[in-house]
């Protein structure tokens, strides 16, 4: 297994880019909007979100800005992972009891988003 990105949320970009950038020292790698329609399916929330990359060599943070600290906690910060085969991933977290949230790719005729939800609503991106 190895860790892709880890999500999270900031308030604002000035607040995101003061602790990334001039605390942590990283580089904005991509900044881009997460749709509303991929945003509602995928964490619930009904709105455009703004999804900044920072990273370097060694690690890379995907940092949603949301000032809605109600709506923020437990519905976008996720860690995503990579495996070597989604699908038999998603057979054993059925088998499991573990819930798989599926969501058809509009981008491409095959492929789809995969998140895995445990037991304590942790959420992990499957790549």
């Amino acid at each position: 297994m190895k860790i892709l990105h880890h999500g999270l949320t900031f308030r604002s970009k000035e607040e995101s880019d003061k602790f990334f950038i001039d605390f942590l020292g990283l580089e904005i790698k991509r900044s881009f909007t997460g749709e509303k329609w991929l945003m509602k399916e995928c964490f619930g929330l009904d709105q455009d979100i703004e999804i900044i990359h920072y990273g370097n060599e060694e690690a890379l943070l995907e940092v949603f800005i949301n000032d809605n600290v109600s709506e923020k906690k437990d519905k976008i910060v996720h860690i995503c992972i990579e495996v070597d085969d989604r699908d038999s991933l998603v057979d054993k977290a059925a088998a499991m009891g573990i819930e798989s949230i599926v969501i058809p790719r509009k981008d491409s005729e095959k492929g789809y988003y995969l998140f895995i939800q445990d037991s304590s609503n942790n959420l992990y991106e499957i790549k």
